[in-house]
């Protein structure tokens, strides 16, 4: 059982050198397809809900990013950003809207979602 173990953690060594896979956790690895292989990961909405099951999460994508699936966006987020509850099971959420109007449904549905929540 061991050299299958070691066979194994030879070949995915080999497979990053090439850039074929790529580790963003410990014991999680992702396939590079050739068009992302430049980049170095695959984008994160492609991959985040396996990441979290397997990191045992409950997550909420949040923010821009979630503004951006709602259409509320008022440009490209450069980052995918995810809210976990941390050991206290509080959740804190800094949020600054410049367009209220469009945000308020998205607010009321993610406030919903949360609890127990913070909102500053």
């Amino acid at each position: 059982m061991l050299k299958h173990y070691k066979a194994a953690l030879n070949a995915l060594a080999r497979l990053k050198k090439k850039k074929e896979i790529v580790s963003p956790s410990k014991g999680y690895y992702l396939i590079l397809t050739p068009e992302f292989r430049k980049q170095g990961c695959l984008p994160a909405d492609y991959f985040i809900d396996d990441l979290m099951q397997h990191w045992k999460k409950d997550y909420y994508v949040c923010l821009l990013t979630a503004a951006l699936y709602y259409g509320a966006a008022h440009q490209q987020p450069q980052t995918f950003q995810v809210m976990i509850p941390d050991k206290k099971n509080l959740l804190v959420v800094v949020i600054f809207i410049l367009n209220l109007s469009k945000m308020l449904p998205l607010l009321k549905y993610l406030l919903s979602k949360l609890e127990p929540a913070l909102v500053i």
